[in-house]
């Protein structure tokens, strides 16, 4: 892009002060024709910079878009990097089963064992595939029309894995 001052050097000029002192030193009265050419010729500038800025407006704005979306792929980037990506399954299993491991109550989906498997598809694997997390079950009421599909969900995923339940009745 070629600098402004480049296409329209006369609108970086000084205004010619001779030119003021003379049109004020006239005698007679100031006409339109005194000042309407020099007038003209710089809104034509102006309109010309208005039309630039609103250019360059837009290309300002397009860059900071392109920009954003850079730093959310490069954040994206940094979450495939984060050190928990990095842990073996066996490992994570290990955590799980220690953070799972007295459920206040397995009928509960927003505790437990449940969340884990909706962090990423590597947790909802490990969950999903490994019996000793289904394990334990503990009952507590409320019981609502869904605890008994729970229930069975339950007891699929802990496969043959010795079960350790707890019912409460009231």
């Amino acid at each position: 892009m070629l600098a402004l001052e480049s296409l329209y050097p006369q609108a970086f000029e000084a205004e010619p002060e001779h030119l003021i002192t003379l049109l004020l030193r006239r005698k007679r009265p100031l006409l339109d024709a005194d000042t309407e050419p020099d007038v003209s010729s710089i809104e034509e500038h102006i309109d010309t910079f208005e039309r630039e800025i609103l250019s360059l407006e837009k290309q300002i704005t397009l860059l900071i878009h392109q920009k954003e979306q850079l730093e959310r792929s490069v954040s994206r980037r940094k979450g495939l990097l984060s050190p928990i990506r990095r842990l073996p399954s066996d490992i994570l299993l290990e955590i799980f089963s220690w953070a799972v491991r007295r459920p206040k109550n397995s009928l509960d989906v927003t505790t437990g064992v449940w969340p884990l498997g909706q962090v990423c598809g590597c947790w909802r694997d490990i969950v999903s595939t490994s019996p000793v997390l289904w394990s334990v079950v503990i009952l507590k009421p409320p019981y609502t029309q869904h605890s008994a599909d729970i229930l069975a969900y339950h007891f699929r995923r802990s496969e043959d894995h010795p079960l350790w339940v707890a019912i409460r009745v009231h």
